[in-house]
């Protein structure tokens, strides 16, 4: 489980939901949160599912 389906989990909130919070398609939401990398043509509501959820991402000099 990802983390962004885990926050949903948590609020009780379904792919669908959050879809409609941010208008637009539940479609979209799948292939954004299906997309192998942050930076791709096809994520750029990105930053609109981690705010709705909280969430925000953090960029580290690897270990």
């Amino acid at each position: 489980m990802t983390l962004v389906d885990q926050a949903l989990k948590n609020q009780g909130k379904t792919r669908a939901d959050l879809a409609r919070d941010l208008n637009i398609s539940r479609q979209q939401i799948t292939r954004t949160l299906n997309a192998t990398a942050l930076i791709n043509p096809r994520s750029e509501h990105w930053l609109s599912i981690l705010d709705a959820l909280g969430l925000e991402v953090v960029v580290q000099v690897k270990k």
